[in-house]
């Protein structure tokens, strides 16, 4: 391991860690809201779009908004950009793995090796995701990793996974869900937090790989992302609520 008198120091910015808590809670509430519909709808086809919006809602909200602007907080003395193939892969890493869980754990007769087979799989995914999205970085430094934390990272994904995709299927009430989604934001965060804890960064003295690259300011680019995620959750949550009045069918789609 490099000396820490050789490592970046880098600071939060905590309005963006606010920012980047409260569109992971609206992902988690949204993908509690249409837990419901997969759970209720009797048709697969209906179902499977259900899953699909709800992992995308999860996954791509709850999950992998967040741990991006949460990257995006963390402040370095030196100028970063972000690789887009890297950043989109993680992206849809995300989204795959939590509708594949969001799948088992909807299916007849959840029991407990199929909750703990979603939920490691949801976990080691969602690890992958962060992991990606920390190799997305272009920078003039090079990231390391503690294994240790890396070990503890991962074994915090999957508890939270395994609890939060319990969560998505036992909590149909109103309150139940909106408790829910602040636990489920707040377990992602922890397993965000725990696996930059064992990240350091150590200055190369070298030009950063630029190719492909997002080069809009940090502060720009969460209050972008964090905007885009907003407005694809409420547009969600209508269709959700659309999709109740009109007997569990989805707007636009026909009857």
């Amino acid at each position: 391991m490099t000396p820490a008198y050789m490592k970046l120091i880098g600071t939060y910015d905590m309005w963006l860690v606010l920012l980047s808590y409260l569109v992971s809670v609206l992902g988690s509430f949204t993908a509690l809201e249409l837990a419901g519909h997969v759970l209720e709808e009797k048709k697969n086809f209906k179902r499977m779009l259900w899953i699909i919006v709800g992992g995308i809602a999860l996954g791509g909200g709850g999950v992998w908004a967040m741990h991006f602007i949460a990257i995006l907080a963390f402040k370095l003395p030196i100028v970063v950009t972000y690789d887009v193939t890297l950043t989109v892969v993680s992206l849809v890493v995300a989204v795959v793995v939590v509708s594949i869980g969001l799948y088992i754990v909807t299916g007849t007769d959840l029991s407990m090796t199929r909750l703990c087979a979603s939920g490691l799989l949801v976990g080691i995914g969602v690890c992958s995701m962060h992991y990606i999205g920390m190799e997305a970085m272009r920078m003039a430094a090079v990231l390391e990793y503690d294994p240790l934390i890396v070990t503890l990272s991962v074994v915090v994904a999957v508890v939270v996974a395994t609890v939060g995709l319990l969560l998505l299927v036992t909590m149909r009430k109103g309150i139940q869900r909106v408790i829910s989604s602040f636990v489920i934001a707040f377990a992602v965060c922890s397993m965000h937090y725990t696996a930059m804890f064992g990240t350091s960064c150590v200055p190369t003295f070298a030009p950063g790989n630029q190719d492909v690259s997002i080069a809009m300011t940090q502060d720009a680019l969460a209050v972008t992302i964090a905007a885009g995620t907003f407005v694809g959750l409420l547009v969600a949550l209508l269709m959700s609520f659309f999709g109740r009045r009109r007997g569990d069918e989805l707007p636009a789609m026909g009857t």
